[in-house]
């Protein structure tokens, strides 16, 4: 019982990190999409 649950924890550690991971990726990716309509507009 007591080694379900730690892998489960375990599990939900690792997809909460890659959700966070995924969202700074995408917010990268956003700022650069901005950065480079800024820099045709110029």
């Amino acid at each position: 019982m007591l080694l379900s649950t730690e892998l489960i924890a375990k599990l939900n550690l690792n997809f909460k990190g890659e959700v966070r991971q995924r969202k700074i990726y995408y917010f990268q990716t956003l700022l650069l999409f901005f950065y480079i309509l800024t820099l045709e507009k110029t």
